[in-house]
Order: C-alpha cells, then sequence, then structure tokens
C-alpha cells in the first residue's frame, strides 16, 4: 500500500480527477497550452472575398456588419469559454489587439450565452470585440474546428488560415500586419 501512495502518484490521481470537471479541465488544459502555443504559419490560401459584408450581432445584440475587402485587414476568430485550445490562445490574441486596434478589424464570433462570454471577458480583462454570427460565413470561412482564425488582407484575399490554439502576437503576424499595413521595420 505504501508503494501506491507515492507523491507522484497521489499528484497524478489528483490532476485526473481535475480533468473530469469540465470547469477545472478547460483552466489547466489551457494553461499547458500556453506554455507550448507555436506560432501560426504564413500561408496565403488565394481565396478572395473582397466587398463581403458579414452581419454580426455585438454583445449588446446589436447589429454591426464586418466588410471585409474594405482597405482594411480583418482577423476574425471562431471560439468558445469552453475550448481549452480557444481559452489558451485568448492573451496572445488579446496583446494583437491592443496593439492592432484601430488599424485591424478584429471579431470574435462565439455561439455562447451573452452572459457567459461576458463573465469570460470581464475575468480576463479583456478588450476584444466579441460577436454572434447573424448569416452564415463565406464558405472559404466555414470550419467544423475550434478556435479557427484567419487573419485577411485589405483587399479581401486570406493570408493565414489557422485551427488551433497558436500564438497571434508572435513577430510572424506582426509581419504579416505591418506589410498589410504599409509599416516598414516595425
Amino acid at each position: 500500500m505504501r508503494k501506491f501512495l507515492t507523491p507522484g502518484n497521489i499528484f497524478y490521481g489528483i490532476l485526473i480527477v481535475l480533468l473530469l470537471i469540465p470547469t477545472t479541465r478547460v483552466l489547466i488544459q489551457s494553461r499547458i497550452l500556453r506554455l507550448v502555443l507555436t506560432s501560426p504559419g504564413i500561408e496565403e490560401s488565394g481565396e478572395n472575398l473582397n466587398s463581403r459584408k458579414i452581419l454580426l450581432y455585438n454583445m449588446n445584440d446589436q447589429q454591426e456588419h464586418l466588410e471585409i475587402g474594405n482597405g482594411k485587414p480583418v482577423l476574425i476568430n471562431l471560439w468558445a469559454t469552453w475550448c481549452g485550445p480557444c481559452v489558451a490562445e485568448m492573451p496572445s490574441l488579446n496583446k494583437l489587439h491592443e496593439k492592432y486596434k484601430g488599424k485591424v478589424d478584429f471579431a470574435l464570433i462565439s455561439s455562447e450565452e451573452n452572459d457567459v462570454l461576458k463573465n469570460f471577458i470581464k475575468k480576463n480583462e479583456y478588450t476584444f470585440p466579441i460577436y454572434h454570427l447573424g448569416q452564415a460565413l463565406p464558405v472559404a470561412l466555414e470550419s467544423n474546428q475550434l478556435p479557427t482564425t484567419y487573419i485577411i488582407g485589405s483587399d479581401g484575399k486570406i493570408l493565414m488560415s489557422e485551427t488551433g490554439a497558436k500564438n497571434w502576437n508572435s513577430s510572424a503576424v506582426h509581419e504579416v500586419l505591418n506589410k498589410e499595413l504599409g509599416y516598414t521595420n516595425k
């Protein structure tokens, strides 16, 4: 019996129990994933979505239109609060938003209830805008995986498309956005 109750076995036993509880599972999973987030790849898809308007609803249930191909880059992130990888990449998305807000349109899209989303944002002090879809996304932006993130150029061309948790505040993403915005050496 003593060999079984080693500190390592007790730790792993507690960890397994905590991973069975949904609320602690997301927290543990997101914290572990944050340690190993990688930068997204730079791979233009060639898809062009210029002159598209996507109907969205903000957290106050007011309609807004996200304009693609209007001369401003766009970042779209599909996510949920119950998704560990989604939660893991949120700090990097928030930092990216803080750096590029006003220059890049951000739309973090979830299908969860407003109260759940508002509590999550308030608890984590995130500043990015969150929306619900008011219409289907264009086919090129459809995904059945969370998280999925797209960076779309000012001309409507998809510049980056990634599923899974990534470090969105990386130098690779900065390079893509700076190039789109006409910045040099920033």
